[in-house]
């Protein structure tokens, strides 16, 4: 059932998903800050770590679902229903770990074990949502973006009506996103089903396969393992949860870019894994340059604002952390995408897994343990920061956050040279300096208005004038990348003629 490379729509796939993805950052954004508002700074922070366990844990999925993705784009019908059976058997598995780190969390801070068991349902809901990507990215690419609108809108939904108008606080914010998880596994089910992905059985021969060939995805297991434990990990280091709130802070800036990033390499990678091709790569990164640049400078200027809607009284110093994340998240999600190039043109699996030396020794195994020393990097610098340099909970955060960018950006040239061997292609500079252009008529905007020194005291009040801001300075950016691109005002053109009748 090999689906040919010209039936995934590069472009309108990664349309779809940037869209669904700043759709996702303004619901996030708000999210967030009705849980911060109505929630203690404690309470806060274990939610973080709650988050953080779950994410951490239910990373082990990548064993499995990395070459999901792979041997179903080549033909391998029953490479869905194995995922799926792996993904399921893992959940007991982990489940138990899950329970047991609670556990541990309760001893270490006292209290939250009711709140932390309450959490289960999470991770076992990622798991399942991550193995049923897996499936359907490769497939239908942009039925990720239509999940992601779904997950969100009912994720806002509940927590209006569970945090902010029954109060039911941390309980409330839990259930509000263990239901749209829910949700979004039965759509993505429903999708796959809908396209005989399910038709065959599990194929035992298969799943040994892969799991015989663990270590490779293992690579992305402790990269997702490292990323997603690292307010766990702080958490542990400190002994103090308010640290994890204000990371909370900060990397609730992360989720723009990062989530950007990622919706275009859905597409870029389904395609790379039929016909690599440098202008894929090439067209990938314009889009990425184009709506990333407003993104990073948004949340560079609106910092003190950003971090002042989490709680004025207690975050608005964390104007810093958010500061130090859109860099971060910045240069790690333009790393992600030339990471995509180089997994998507390596075709060491293409014949099947048949020797272990050969994939050791292809870009495949080597660019994702590259990412792994850089996490495990940014944590041994962390530790060193907060256990050598002066400081306490707000200076802890931003020693993490600069770790994270410090390795960041070791990580992006390495990917860029290992992209770059196996698909010579052309940086779209144009578009770079266009988007730079763009962002600082935005930023000059945020300036002169003086957006930046906003401090959102009462969100009804203050909020809607912030918000007034950004869309004035979307639409400058808009007009500048449009007036300095042509790739952009083709872009638009197409976008405009696919929508409106002729």
């Amino acid at each position: 059932m090999e689906v040919d490379e010209h039936h995934i729509r590069l472009r309108y796939s990664a349309v779809v998903n940037y869209l669904a993805q700043l759709y996702r950052l303004a619901v996030a954004v708000g999210f967030a800050i009705i849980v911060a508002r109505r929630l203690s700074v404690e309470a806060f922070g274990l939610w973080g770590i709650v988050l953080s366990i779950s994410t951490m844990l239910s990373s082990a999925s990548a064993l499995w679902r990395f070459w999901t993705s792979r041997f179903l784009a080549r033909g391998r019908g029953e490479a869905a229903t194995t995922c799926l059976a792996l993904s399921l058997l893992y959940c007991a598995l982990g489940s138990i770990i899950y329970v047991a780190l609670s556990y541990a969390e309760w001893l270490l801070l006292g209290w939250g074990l009711n709140y932390m068991l309450m959490g289960l349902p999470i991770f076992i809901l990622c798991v399942v949502n991550d193995g049923l990507e897996g499936v359907v990215s490769v497939i239908k690419p942009e039925a990720v973006g239509y999940r992601t609108f779904l997950y969100e809108t009912l994720r806002l939904v509940l927590a209006i009506a569970l945090v902010r108008a029954l109060n039911l606080g941390l309980l409330g914010a839990i259930v509000s996103v263990e239901a749209p998880l829910a949700l979004a596994a039965l759509y993505m089910a429903l999708i796959a089903a809908s396209r005989g992905l399910f038709s065959h059985r599990p194929s035992r021969s298969l799943a040994l396969q892969w799991l015989r060939a663990g270590y490779v995805p293992l690579m992305n297991t402790a990269y997702n393992f490292l990323a997603g434990g690292i307010r766990a990990f702080v958490s542990w280091l400190t002994g103090s949860e308010i640290t994890v709130a204000y990371l909370n802070v900060g990397l609730s800036a992360q989720a723009p870019l990062g989530r950007l990033a990622r919706a275009s390499a859905l597409a870029l990678y389904a395609r790379l894994l039929r016909r690599p091709s440098p202008q894929d790569v090439t067209e990938t990164l314009r889009v990425y340059f184009a709506v990333s640049g407003f993104a990073a400078v948004t949340l560079i200027a609106l910092s003190r604002s950003i971090a002042s809607l989490f709680n004025p009284k207690y975050y608005t110093d964390a104007y810093l952390i958010v500061v130090l994340v859109a860099f971060y998240s910045w240069i790690s999600s333009l790393a992600n995408v030339y990471l995509t190039a180089v997994l998507g043109a390596s075709d060491v699996d293409r014949q099947g897994l048949t020797s272990h030396k050969v994939i050791v020794r292809s870009p495949l195994f080597a660019a994702l343990l590259a990412r792994v020393l850089a996490s495990a990097t940014a944590y041994v610098i962390s530790a060193a920061l907060i256990l050598c340099a002066p400081g306490g909970c707000l200076e802890w955060a931003a020693y993490v956050c600069l770790s994270l960018s410090l390795t960041s950006a070791a990580t992006l040239l390495y990917m860029y040279r290992r992209a770059n061997a196996l698909i010579p292609h052309d940086i779209p500079r144009r578009e770079a300096l266009a988007a730079a252009a763009a962002s600082l008529a935005a930023l000059f905007y945020y300036l002169l208005v003086g957006a930046h020194a906003l401090v959102i005291r009462s969100f009804w009040a203050d909020a809607p004038a912030l918000l007034a801001h950004i869309i004035v300075a979307a639409a400058l950016y808009m007009c500048a990348l449009l007036a300095c691109s042509p790739w952009a005002r083709d872009a638009l053109r197409a976008a405009l003629l696919a929508l409106l009748p002729i």
